[in-house]
């Protein structure tokens, strides 16, 4: 946008002179949920937390051998997948981290989110950030998936016999900003997304294909220039966003070595 591709109105408003007329920044869409639900067990030891990652002999354990509790990925130790009511695919995710040593964390993360939002410049300054605006629980269908997730995550830690070998149940201490709701009911969850949601990073289609890019991934009306990231996709995936922005780097690196080949 700030070369002059984008959207006209936007960039006039901006003084910046319009090169070509396209949606640039429309229909940002993320994954993004609520990372809130903590549990205590009746045991220490199951999570990270600053005592554990601050441990020399850990570290040692992890940089030497490869081994540990400091291995596990970006502190996810495990993922499921179940189906909302209204058909949409949500992750839950087993985080072994908390402030406390016997606790541990639960997520949710909408993998097909009703939410569009946009990205759009602040003004014509490029050292200056963007406007990044999500949507977030625009959508009723979203907070909604997203109140029956944290329930779920409740049910299964709590009625299941390996977390129950645990003793594992929820912290009986309310969020401090949902503290005027009754705890554990509907309202309580739909103040806890709304106070603690949650971005994953998953950030795309804000250069869609059939809108800014075709399908060669070049940007419509501009010769020699090609968009190759997760802004060229369509929809969000159902699934975190590497593989499939690696998949279009991977497709893209194909096409611009077969346009060359050619044209020698």
């Amino acid at each position: 946008m700030l070369s002059g591709v984008g959207p006209k109105d936007h960039l006039n408003n901006l003084g910046i002179p319009v090169i070509q007329d396209l949606p640039v920044g429309q229909n940002l869409q993320e994954h993004y949920g609520t990372v809130a639900l903590e549990f205590i067990v009746n045991q220490t030891g199951p999570s990270l937390n600053k005592q554990t990652i601050s441990n020399i002999h850990l570290f040692e354990e992890w940089f030497k051998y490869g081994r540990g509790p400091l291995t596990v990925p970006m502190g996810a130790d495990g993922l499921g997948y179940i189906r909302s009511p209204s058909g949409k695919e949500i992750e839950l995710i087993f985080v072994p981290l908390s402030e406390k040593p016997n606790a541990f964390l639960m997520a949710t993360l909408l993998l097909q989110p009703d939410a569009r939002g946009s990205v759009t410049l602040k003004n014509n300054n490029s050292l200056h950030p963007p406007i990044m605006s999500y949507g977030y629980y625009d959508s009723n269908t979203d907070l909604e998936d997203n109140v029956y997730a944290l329930k779920y995550a409740v049910k299964l830690v709590e009625e299941t016999q390996a977390f129950k070998d645990l003793a594992a149940k929820l912290n009986p201490e309310p969020y401090p900003n949902c503290s005027h709701v009754v705890f554990r009911s509907d309202d309580y969850w739909v103040c806890l997304s709304k106070h603690l949601t949650n971005t994953y990073h998953h950030q795309c289609s804000t250069c869609r294909m059939g809108d800014v890019v075709n399908n060669k991934l070049q940007v419509i009306g501009i010769q020699g220039l090609r968009v190759v990231d997760s802004s060229v996709l369509p929809h969000i995936p159902s699934a975190h966003l590497y593989a499939p922005t690696l998949m279009v780097g991977e497709k893209a690196a194909d096409m611009i070595r077969s346009y060359w080949s050619k044209s020698q």
